[in-house]
């Protein structure tokens, strides 16, 4: 294990992220937007720590700079997983929707460069 306490920290957020889960469920009564919001977010919680779990654990050598760079995209689509919900389940309409297209555009096109 390169990085133990990277390593041991990221993946308590995974399991936190999976013990978030239930969120979605309460969510669903606010609507399915809100459920959709809510679930993309834990959803991105959990590769947002998994990607950098794994990142901390290997050894330096190409692996590591292959997850280095799916580490440092899991932090773009945890922005917008984090935004999400307050887009489309509290702004919502037309310009939660916009907002949350030109969001996850973004991320796609970071992704892509990245």
């Amino acid at each position: 294990m390169a990085e133990k306490g990277n390593t041991w920290t990221h993946l308590a957020g995974v399991v936190f992220a999976l013990s978030c889960a239930w969120m979605a469920c309460p969510a669903a009564r606010l609507g399915w937007q809100m459920a959709l919001g809510v679930s993309l977010f834990v959803v991105g919680m959990f590769l947002m720590f998994l990607s950098s779990t794994l990142y901390h654990w290997m050894p330096q050598g190409r692996v590591k700079d292959v997850l280095r760079r799916c580490d440092h995209i899991s932090i773009y689509l945890m922005i917008a997983c984090s935004y999400s919900p307050l887009l489309i389940g509290v702004v919502g309409g037309w310009a939660g929707w916009s907002l949350f297209v030109l969001q996850w555009v973004l991320v796609a096109a970071g992704t892509g460069y990245k």
